[in-house]
C-alpha cells in the first residue's frame, strides 16, 4: 500500500488532571488541563532519480522538511528500490541519464508497478522543449524542467503524490 493511501490524520481531544492544581477531597485535581492529539500520517515518501550528485543533493534539501526523500543515481538504483520498497508516492526521474534513460525507467514501473505510473514525472535540464513535450504526450506524465522554484517544485511533487482519485493526507 503507497503511504498516500493511507487514511487522513486522526485528531482528538482527552482532558488531563492539571499537575499545577491541588486535588480536591474527592482526589480529582481541581481543574483539568485540554489536550489536543494529532497523530499525522507517515510523511510523502518521494524517489528522485538523477546521475548527478549536486542535483541530488538540491532536490533532497529541497523537499526534505515536507517529504521523506529517497535517492538514486541510476535507473538500475532506482529499480532496485522500487523493486524492494512498494511505499513509494512519487517518482522525479531525470530524463537523460548516461546509461539509461528515464524513459527505460518509467517502462519498467509501468510493467512492474503501474500502480505508480500516475506518481511518476519526468525532470530534465536539457533544453529541447520538443523533446519534453513529445515525451508528455506519449507518456501522459509531466515534464519538469530542472530549474523548478521550491514553491512549484514541493507543489508538483505533493499533487504526483496523491495522484488523481486520492485525496490529500
Amino acid at each position: 500500500m503507497r503511504r498516500s493511501q493511507l487514511p487522513a490524520p486522526v485528531a482528538a481531544t482527552t482532558t488531563l488532571p492539571d499537575p499545577q492544581r491541588p486535588t480536591n477531597d474527592d482526589g480529582q485535581s481541581g481543574r483539568a488541563s485540554r489536550v489536543d492529539v494529532v497523530a499525522l500520517a507517515a510523511p510523502l515518501r518521494v524517489l528522485v532519480v538523477d546521475d548527478f550528485p549536486a542535483q541530488l543533493r538540491v532536490v533532497r534539501r529541497q523537499l526534505g522538511g515536507v517529504f521523506e526523500v529517497l535517492t538514486a543515481s541510476s535507473v538500475d538504483e532506482a529499480i532496485a528500490l522500487l523493486a524492494a520498497d512498494a511505499a513509494i508516492d512519487a517518482v522525479l526521474s531525470d530524463l537523460n541519464m548516461p546509461e539509461r534513460s528515464g524513459r527505460e525507467l518509467f517502462a519498467w514501473v509501468a510493467a512492474h508497478q503501474p500502480a505508480l505510473v500516475p506518481h511518476f514525472a519526468f525532470i530534465t535540464g536539457a533544453a529541447d522543449a520538443d523533446e519534453g513535450l513529445e515525451l508528455a504526450a506519449s507518456t501522459g506524465r509531466p515534464v519538469f524542467g530542472k530549474t523548478l522554484s521550491l514553491l512549484d517544485l514541493r507543489a508538483a511533487v505533493a499533487t504526483l503524490a496523491q495522484g488523481p482519485g486520492n485525496s490529500a493526507r
